[in-house]
């Protein structure tokens, strides 16, 4: 099920290793922009501080939401 999580309440994995390059996140987000969609971030409960969740997959995503100032986003637990 998705589910609007807030993004103060996500942290990342610390052992990913996807990262986008800056011409993959611009056109990550120009695609989200004129789209207005996005695949759900897949998260788990963290663990080590209740109320918040772990990034399983989806950090990119994450950092172009931020940048385009969305407060939450669309998440399934994984």
């Amino acid at each position: 099920m998705v589910k609007e999580i807030a993004i103060e309440v996500l942290v990342p994995h610390p052992e990913t290793c996807n990262y986008m390059t800056k011409e993959g996140l611009l056109k990550l987000r120009r695609n989200i922009e004129f789209s207005g969609l996005y695949e759900p971030l897949i998260v788990r409960p963290y663990a080590q501080e209740p109320g918040k969740y772990q990034i399983i997959h989806g950090h990119n995503r994450l950092r172009v939401l931020k940048a385009m100032g969305h407060k939450t986003i669309k998440c399934v637990q994984g």
